[in-house]
């Protein structure tokens, strides 16, 4: 019985190392066709996920020219991004934004965000 748990385990390992990694080439995959498509139209964007915790899962160049902060400091940032937000950011804005995310609704929101030089 032992031997079998040892190979359970290890298949269980494997399987979870496979997964991993195809979902590390299907998020590779991901990203490489939204700099494709979005980095040729010279456009900033960020990627939050929303199944979680609402946190960025990427950031392209674009986004770190036009702000300031480079993607290291930006990856793992809550998708509101507060640090961004400074003495003139819409509180009201800011939670259009919130219920987008809650109700997964499309939102077009304007609102004053400042660059990492000004914060």
């Amino acid at each position: 019985m032992h031997r079998y748990g040892d190979f359970a385990r290890a298949l269980a390992f494997s399987l979870s190392s496979r997964r991993l990694y195809e979902s590390s080439r299907k998020q590779n995959t991901f990203a490489a066709l939204l700099e494709h498509h979005y980095d040729r139209q010279d456009r900033a964007f960020l990627v939050v996920n929303n199944v979680e915790d609402r946190t960025v899962i990427y950031a392209n160049e674009g986004f770190s020219k036009m702000t300031g902060f480079s993607r290291a400091e930006v990856m793992q940032q809550g998708g509101l991004c507060l640090f961004l937000h400074g003495p003139m950011t819409s509180q009201a804005a800011v939670e259009q934004i919130q219920e987008a995310f809650s109700t997964g609704e499309e939102a077009q929101v304007e609102t004053l965000l400042y660059k990492k030089d000004v914060v």
